[in-house]
């Protein structure tokens, strides 16, 4: 199964911006657990979905800026666009 493509601060705007469709964020840590738990089902969900969505991850600890702007207060946290 092919790894879930990661946005960071620099690339989240544009990468919102080019999407056509759904854009699934998946806000994840290492740390996490209950996120590592969600990777491989999200994962499959990718390889599986219409094309119309697209799945990221953005790792809340490198990227605090777009964690905050969106109120993201615990892990996992999935923001749809």
């Amino acid at each position: 199964m092919a790894r879930l493509p990661a946005v960071d601060e620099q690339s989240f705007d544009d990468h919102l911006a080019s999407t056509e469709g759904v854009l699934m964020v998946d806000v994840t840590a290492a740390w996490c657990g209950p996120c590592r738990m969600m990777t491989p089902v999200l994962e499959r969900v990718a390889s599986r979905a219409d094309p119309r969505l697209s799945i990221v991850t953005l790792d809340a600890d490198a990227n605090p800026g777009t964690a905050s702007r969106f109120g993201v207060r615990s892990l996992p946290t999935l923001l749809f666009f």
